[in-house]
Parts: C-alpha cells; sequence; structure tokens
C-alpha cells in the first residue's frame, strides 16, 4: 500500500510540475510579443521535430561517403556499458582536448576499453576548424576511430534556435547569455546523439583529467545506490561528471531545448532532477575527474585552478635557505613564486607569456656555500607552461634599486635550460667561490605559453 501511495504521490508531482511548466510557458507568451514570442515559438517548433536519423557525422578524409547516424544504428554496433561526452570548440589561447582524451584513454584498461564509447563533439561553428580538428583526431587516435570507440560529430547550424536578441537573466553579459545558451543545445545535440549507444552516460568537458580508477569507480557507485536515481555526480566542479541513464537522454534534451535560453544548464538540471524526485545531489568522493584548464570558451572567463587538484608535489626537497623572492612575472592566485621555492607542494604559474629579458630572482637573507642547484619548470598537467629558452646565473652580490629590479655584481653562468630543466653541480668548488648572494633565472628568448616552475632546489653546504 505504501508502495502504491509513493507512486501516486510521485505521478501527481510530475503531474503538477508539467502544469506548472505550461503555465509558466503561456504566461511569458503573454507577456512577450513580436520577436519574443516568435522565439518562444520556434523553441517549440524544435523540440517537437528532434530526431535521431538527423544527426550527422563528420565523415573520414579517406571515406567520401557521409555517415549518418542512422546508418551507425544500422551497424548495429554491440551496446556499450558508458558513453562519455566531450564537447569542445576552438579557444583562442589555449587547447586541452589532447590532454583529456589521453588522460582518459590513460586510466581505461585494454578490457574496459570495449566497454566505453568516446563521443566527440565538435561544436564550433567554424567549418575550417572542425575538418582540421576531425583530421587530427582520426590521425592521433585511428585505430579507436575505426572500431567506433571513439566517434565524432558536428551539429548542422540549423539545428540552433536563435541566439541572438535573447532573454537578459542574471545580470549576465550579452556575450555570455548567448555562450551559455548555445552551450545548452550543445549539451542537447550531443545528447540525442548519444541516447542509443551504452547503458549510461557521461558529461565531461575537454580540460580536465582522469582518475585512474575512474572506470571501477563509476560501476561500483552506481551499484552501491538503493533508491531510484537521475543522476549521479563524480566531479563537483560545473558540468563535469555527470552520469544519467541514457534512456533519460532525450527527455533531458527536449527539456533543456525548451528553456536553453532562460538558465545555465546547472541551473537547469537541478530542476529536471526535481521534476523526476530527485531533491538531492548524489556525489561520489573523491572526484575522478578534476578540471585542469585556465581558459575558458567564454572569451571573458577565466577559470582559476584549485591547487588541490594538480600535482603540485615536490619530488627533489632542496635546502632552499631563507631568501626574498622578486619576479617580473604577475602569477595566478595561490601561485606565487614562494610555492615554487617552499620545500612544501606547490608551484608558480605566470598570469602571462615570458618575454626576453623577463627575471626571477632569488636572494639570500645569508651569502650560502651552494653545491648543487635543480630548478625544474612545466607540469604533467600543462607540460607546455616550461622554460624554453633561458640561463641560471649566480651573483656574489646584488643590490634593489627598484620594484623587482636588482643589479647583480660578479655573475657567473650557471647553465642554460633544455627542455624546461636545469642542473648545476658543485656550484662553488667549480668556481671556487665560498659564497653566493643570490641566483638569477633570465629569460633569453620570448615565448608563446605560460610559465609554471614546479620546484626551485638549492642545496648548500
Amino acid at each position: 500500500m505504501a508502495s502504491v501511495r509513493q507512486l501516486s504521490a510521485g505521478f501527481a508531482v510530475i503531474t503538477i510540475t508539467l502544469m506548472l511548466v505550461q503555465i509558466s510557458m503561456f504566461l511569458r507568451s503573454q507577456q512577450r510579443n513580436g520577436v519574443g514570442q516568435h522565439l518562444e515559438d520556434q523553441k517549440t517548433e524544435l523540440v517537437y521535430r528532434m530526431n535521431f536519423t538527423a544527426l550527422k557525422i563528420i565523415p573520414s578524409h579517406e571515406n567520401s561517403t557521409r555517415r549518418t547516424s542512422g546508418r551507425l544504428k544500422e551497424e548495429q554496433m554491440q551496446k556499450r556499458y558508458l558513453t562519455i561526452g566531450i564537447p569542445t570548440i576552438w579557444r583562442p589561447r589555449t587547447y586541452y582536448l589532447w590532454y583529456t582524451i589521453d588522460s582518459l584513454l590513460n586510466a581505461t584498461s585494454k578490457s574496459q576499453i570495449s566497454q566505453i564509447c568516446v563521443v566527440i563533439f565538435l561544436a564550433d561553428f567554424n567549418t575550417t576548424w572542425k575538418e582540421i580538428t576531425s583530421k587530427d583526431i582520426e590521425r592521433r587516435y585511428e585505430a579507436l576511430v575505426n572500431n567506433n570507440t571513439i566517434q565524432i560529430i558536428t551539429a548542422p547550424y540549423r539545428f540552433y534556435p536563435p541566439l541572438d536578441k535573447l532573454k537578459h537573466t542574471f545580470n549576465d553579459s550579452a556575450s555570455r547569455i548567448k555562450w551559455r545558451s548555445k552551450q545548452n543545445i550543445d549539451y542537447a545535440y550531443l545528447w540525442l546523439y548519444s541516447k542509443n549507444i551504452s547503458k549510461y552516460y557521461i558529461q565531461i568537458e575537454d580540460d580536465i583529467k582522469t582518475s585512474p580508477t575512474y572506470f571501477d569507480a563509476i560501476k561500483q557507485f552506481i551499484s552501491v545506490q538503493k533508491i531510484p536515481w537521475v543522476c549521479l555526480e563524480f566531479c563537483q566542479h560545473g558540468f563535469i561528471g555527470k552520469l544519467f541513464h541514457s534512456h533519460d537522454l532525450e527527455k533531458l534534451a527536449k527539456y533543456i531545448m525548451l528553456f536553453y535560453d532562460e538558465q545555465p544548464i546547472d541551473y537547469l538540471l537541478r530542476h529536471f532532477n526535481s521534476i523526476y524526485l530527485q531533491d538531492f545531489k548524489i556525489e561520489r568522493k573523491p572526484n575522478v575527474f578534476n578540471h585542469v584548464g585556465l581558459y575558458s570558451s567564454l572569451l571573458e572567463k577565466i577559470t582559476y585552478v584549485n591547487p588541490k587538484v594538480l600535482d603540485t608535489r615536490k619530488s627533489l626537497k632542496g635546502h632552499n635557505p631563507k631568501a626574498e623572492l622578486f619576479t617580473t612575472l604577475a602569477s595566478l592566485p595561490k601561485f606565487d613564486l614562494k610555492a615554487a621555492y617552499s620545500v612544501f607542494n606547490g608551484y608558480f604559474w605566470s598570469y602571462s607569456s615570458p618575454v626576453a629579458n623577463d627575471t626571477i630572482h632569488i636572494v639570500f637573507h645569508r651569502p650560502q656555500s651552494i653545491t648543487n642547484v635543480i630548478i625544474k619548470t612545466g607540469s604533467k598537467e600543462h607540460p607546455n607552461d616550461k622554460l624554453e629558452n633561458a640561463q641560471l646565473d649566480a651573483c656574489i652580490s646584488c643590490r634593489l634599486v627598484g620594484k623587482n629590479r636588482i643589479i647583480c655584481y660578479d655573475k657567473y653562468h650557471l647553465g642554460n635550460f633544455r627542455n624546461g630543466s636545469v642542473v648545476a653541480s658543485d656550484v662553488c668548488r667549480k668556481y671556487n667561490i665560498k659564497l653566493f648572494g643570490c641566483l638569477r633565472i633570465t629569460v633569453t628568448k620570448s615565448q608563446t605559453s605560460w610559465l609554471i616552475i614546479k620546484e626551485i632546489a638549492v642545496f648548500v653546504r
């Protein structure tokens, strides 16, 4: 009897919610006219004309036949356990997709690879970029593309509803409203394409790091759920790591399409979960996906990275005597120069690209008898953010003459950076100098990438 009551209550909640949605849409339609009413009509029309066979895949450059999703269905692909959806667009400063795919594949064993499907949605409107990126994916992951483990899709422009003159909400700028509205449509398209590929679907982004045990963690977390669920969460950041039953994807896509210009995706998901009686988050901790991207696909947005999700561990453990640190480079919050020189976890991350004659000075409180100096730049998550052209010098003494401007006296060249690192051994003995007062890093040539100094290790007698 109790279960019947619960079922009846559930139907009542769904019925009431749908009525409220219809009433809300009616009231909005009464308040709007002209462009606004036309937009609402187009949104409704888009929802009703969505169909699976309208979606299409970018063809392989070796195959002139354009494959439709309908043809994929006819190929009778064996249904897999998990589909991993990755939407991606062109980014102006740096591109994380290759790191994301490699991180995901490296964390997937040979026995698990046949149970997943990675759908990469090239969601940019730039056709040339999509063709180039599609060919790059096919070249890098040829075997996985050929066996349909990696699938590359793109959307026809006509799939998108109007993205201009949208309703102003959340005090967002016009560019941000357009960005998040298009993002909602991107998700809907990706879900419609993916709805029949596997039992479960998980959403990630193109700038994440994957835990080595992600697949087993997801299966285990699903298995321990005791009550019906709509969405399980495997990352606390944004819309990363949200897992759904594949049979819910079409309903979710149509719901998002109705309100694509009203709210950001995480707000809409919260309402969708509530409609289906999940009023609380079901989050797996620790998370299995970590956000590592700094630049958002929205030009005006920078996402500051939490150092806790990055590998900031020190391996050299130098003596690092007390010193004052100076640099001409600006740093990101929580990634200042002290973090690189400290013996504790952390590193330096510049806020801009180093240019010729940028400097970093380590001025010791007392002159030191230096034996070895080792400096490592770049990181596992951002291997390209390393010093490409720079030199390391030791100075007997120095003088501060302005903000971050230091004059060094009696300089000795210790070495040049190679592949992001420099190692100087037997420093005092080699130069027959008892004490040095300062170390200086000088950039000798401008570079396009930013700079991470992972560790500065100074060893003394």
